[in-house]
């Protein structure tokens, strides 16, 4: 059908609901993204697409995904569990939390037993056994299913059935069974009764393991849309150039000319930098030759006939 472009945004579905709830008229933005591949959230272990049927199959931007390296560029440190075992997370906020693991390749949660943070093996992440407080290492529990984000992200640990709750319900009332979203809390300081520690008033108040509670990421704040960004190689580009910089100037009556060395290196071609190693940050220059021209800097040139 046809509709006025006025009917567009007003907050009603004119063009009705179609597949996963996804309204034209309405959500302009996620319409697209759900209809058009990104590159930078292919295999991030969220289903953005929907199904595209290709050669009598089902491909989304999660399909055949097993030699897709999830801790990269765009997924390290971004708060979401992009790799199954969370490994795009570890090492990430020990300064946030004042809590320094003493281990390599361990995340960090609250324990149910102490109430204080400590350190799980990634080996234990995901494996379908609770053993952090709220559940954290077991993400998938609550994640929201693809197409529908949820903000209820804290587990209840023993409770039948699997029940999740928002984090803006903690330390208020007992919602699980076992009482596990209040047990850590510190019931001597003034608030309301109808309140919560999560209200953003009470940010400067909370203890440590609360605000690890209150503040967690959320599926609904995942970026849909994620751009190309070189991340930590702005300040070592910067470094490397002055690293490789022999300026020679050139006197003449009207101007100074100073020539790069460093913008030289390719002859005629483009340099490029190569990540070698995410953790460590350690790049490369490589240089991308035009047809014409082949080796290392482009310094040689093809046989013409």
């Amino acid at each position: 059908i046809c509709i006025s472009s006025a009917l567009v945004g007003d907050s009603w579905c004119h063009c009705g609901f179609v597949q996963y709830n996804a309204c034209e008229d309405e959500d302009l933005n996620i319409h697209y993204i759900r209809t058009h591949i990104s590159f930078t959230t292919i295999c991030d272990s969220f289903t953005e697409l929907i199904p595209v049927t290709i050669n009598g199959r089902n491909e989304t931007d999660e399909t055949e995904c097993e030699y897709w390296i999830c801790n990269n560029t765009y997924t390290r440190c971004d708060g979401f569990w992009n790799c199954f075992n969370g490994a795009d997370e570890v090492d990430c906020y020990s300064s946030s939390l004042s809590f320094n693991c003493p281990y390599q390749h361990h995340h960090i949660c609250v324990s149910p037993h102490t109430n204080q943070f400590m350190c799980l093996p990634l080996e234990k992440a995901n494996d379908g056994n609770i053993d952090c407080l709220g559940g954290t290492d077991e993400p998938k529990l609550c994640r929201s299913n693809d197409y529908q984000p949820s903000d209820k992200n804290f587990q209840c640990i023993n409770h039948t059935g699997e029940l999740c709750i928002e984090p803006l319900h903690l330390c208020y009332k007992s919602h699980c069974q076992d009482r596990t979203d209040i047990q850590f809390c510190n019931y001597t300081r003034d608030i309301p009764i109808h309140s919560t520690i999560c209200n953003k008033r009470y940010e400067n108040i909370r203890s440590k393991v609360e605000n690890f509670f209150c503040v967690r990421q959320l599926d609904t704040n995942k970026p849909q849309l994620v751009y190309f960004s070189l991340g930590k190689l702005t300040n070592s580009a910067n470094q490397m150039i002055q690293q490789h910089t022999n300026e020679m100037i050139l006197h003449s009556s009207t101007r100074q000319i100073i020539i790069n060395q460093y913008e030289q290196r390719c002859h005629r071609g483009l340099p490029l930098r190569i990540r070698l190693n995410i953790d460590k940050n350690l790049t490369t220059i490589a240089c991308l030759c035009p047809p014409s021209f082949y080796g290392n800097m482009c310094q040689y040139q093809n046989q013409r006939v």
